[in-house]
């Protein structure tokens, strides 16, 4: 029997599975409107290679506050690519003094570098540098100019605007995501029970205060000491994505959670080899590879 052969087929089977799968996620709404795009780690890598920026990592991705742009980074050469809806793709310079990871940096709306983590501490672009304790949040390029603390046993919230007053403060909690929704701030993390919930504080800006407006406990699939990570937080609607991470041989989940139904619904399984999910304005990947075939 030719066992080469016939891991060769089953291999080519789990791919194709994978594929079908990412597709179909995507194949409940009409092209290019606002809604989840998954996209595979090999995509991100193809319109990588196609666009002549093959140098670039292909699971370093966020995007930016509406939705309109993502973000991909060279950390070596300090810079950053910034693919939008309208198919363009351009370089963007980072500070030379950056760390390397997406979590360093955070743009605003004209994709302008305002703030970044480096050697222990967060800078500005208006001259103000914080030490270790102020840390730009995971993915803040969709927290609209606010950050979170790092301290031992509590977390603030600050704006970037004015990054010496704080507008909030947890006790006993360890705040690790940030984003921004209208007028709105969301914030993600836990102190106790990590392993069985995530909790959600909602506040609104009140000046310089921010006024809690809801806390919600969102109960996980199952119990489990890996991460069930944050992703993203859909500007449109009610709908939270989620990653209850597994380690290989298996493969991490993908879970939508609406916020006012109080619903968790499984989505699906993280492509094979990899994959990102981001709420988009447009099939951007789409829309830049379109681009590059018609120039």
């Amino acid at each position: 029997m030719n066992y080469t052969y016939i891991i060769s087929l089953l291999t080519i089977g789990i791919i194709s599975l994978s594929a079908c799968q990412s597709i179909a996620i995507n194949s409940n709404s009409k092209p290019d409107e606002k809604r989840l795009y998954i996209y595979s780690s090999r995509e991100l890598k193809s319109l990588l290679d196609d666009a002549g920026y093959s140098d670039y990592r292909a699971w370093d991705i966020s995007r930016n506050l509406d939705g309109s742009s993502i973000f991909l980074y060279n950390w070596g050469k300090k810079k950053a690519l910034v693919v939008s809806c309208d198919g363009s793709i351009r370089e963007s310079d980072l500070p030379k003094e950056s760390r390397h990871d997406d979590n360093s940096v955070l743009f605003n709306n004209k994709h302008q570098v305002i703030a970044w983590h480096y050697n222990g501490k967060v800078n500005f672009n208006n001259g103000i540098s914080k030490e270790e304790a102020f840390k730009v949040a995971e993915r803040t390029n969709q927290a609209g100019g606010y950050f979170l603390t790092k301290e031992i046993f509590s977390r603030e919230i600050y704006s970037i605007e004015k990054p010496d007053i704080p507008l909030a403060k947890f006790m006993n909690f360890y705040g690790h995501r940030l984003f921004t929704k209208n007028d709105k701030i969301i914030v993600f993390g836990g102190y106790k029970n990590q392993d069985t919930q995530e909790e959600m504080y909602i506040f609104n800006r009140k000046g310089n205060d921010l006024i809690q407006e809801e806390k919600l406990i969102i109960q996980r699939p199952g119990k489990s000491p890996a991460p069930f990570n944050v992703i993203d937080v859909n500007p449109w609607d009610d709908e939270i994505l989620f990653k209850d991470v597994y380690d290989m041989p298996y493969r991490s989940i993908w879970y939508v959670y609406n916020y006012k139904t109080h619903e968790l619904k499984k989505l699906g399984k993280v492509p094979l080899f990899g994959g990102e999910a981001l709420y988009l304005q447009c099939d951007i990947i789409k829309k830049a590879t379109e681009k590059l075939k018609n120039r």
